[in-house]
């Protein structure tokens, strides 16, 4: 993981910790969304890393 994806999470991060959801469904779009982010740039970053390979 480099430097701009530590940034992206720690921000993702802190928008969950200071954001409360007012109730179940907010909360469950709330992980959903947080999940496919995750999952996005773990997809990323193993793209580069495919990329990168000779």
């Amino acid at each position: 993981m480099n430097e701009d994806d530590k940034r992206k999470v720690a921000m993702i991060l802190r928008r969950k910790i200071s954001w409360k959801p007012r109730n179940a469904l907010e909360y469950e779009l709330y992980n959903l969304a947080f999940q496919s982010t995750l999952t996005s740039l773990q997809s990323s970053q193993r793209e580069t890393l495919d990329a990168a390979r000779p």
